[in-house]
């Protein structure tokens, strides 16, 4: 088993720096590690430079938020795609000939 030492220590609570910022810590560890970012000054220095880095590339990211009647298009072109994988094919060489024949006189 590996001993707990300062910088053993150390090196575990860096490797959740991220999981940390970007929110996906576990409750239970979250009091844990900022009461070890409380006692570590340097470590407290790292924490934020870290978080200065996430918010600027959080910032250089757009965020883009689509608009109602971009979502009904999108959603209209989804069922008709559906429409269209789902619907049958024709099957027999006189099908195909009507559908000419249909499209040839509808002209």
């Amino acid at each position: 088993m590996i001993e707990k030492t300062p910088v053993n220590e150390f090196i575990s609570y860096q490797k959740k720096i991220t999981a940390y910022l970007d929110g996906t810590m576990a409750e239970d560890d979250v009091a844990d590690f900022e009461a070890f970012v409380k006692k570590n000054p340097e470590f407290e220095k790292q924490i934020r430079s870290k978080l200065d880095e996430y918010q600027l590339l959080a910032n250089l990211i757009p965020s883009v938020v689509p608009s109602k009647e971009s979502l009904d298009s999108l959603q209209s072109e989804m069922k008709a795609s559906i429409y269209n994988l789902l619907k049958e094919e024709n099957h027999s060489v006189w099908d195909d000939v009507k559908h000419k024949w249909d499209e040839w006189f509808s002209r």
